[in-house]
C-alpha cells in the first residue's frame, strides 16, 4: 500500500487498499495502524478534510476495526 504524506498535527501520512478496503494511517507518535473494512469514499474525505485530526475521531476512531502494525 503506498501511503501520502499529510498535513496534520495527528497524522504523517495515510493510504489507502482498494481490494482489501483498509485505510492505513501513521500518527505523530509513530504508530501505524491499519482499520479494516472502510469504504473509499471515507479515505477520500480525510484525505480532503481541513481538519485530518478531526475527521479521524468523528469518522474512523472506534467505528473500524483495526490492527496495530509493528
Amino acid at each position: 500500500m503506498k501511503l501520502k504524506s499529510v498535513e496534520s498535527e495527528m497524522l504523517v501520512a495515510a493510504g489507502y487498499d482498494e481490494k482489501s478496503h483498509s485505510l492505513q494511517v501513521v500518527f505523530r507518535t509513530g504508530e501505524t495502524y491499519r482499520y479494516k473494512n472502510v469504504p473509499s469514499f471515507v479515505y477520500e474525505r480525510l484525505m480532503t478534510a481541513d481538519s485530518k485530526g478531526k475527521f479521524m475521531h468523528k469518522y474512523i476512531l472506534n467505528r473500524f476495526d483495526y490492527e496495530r502494525k509493528t
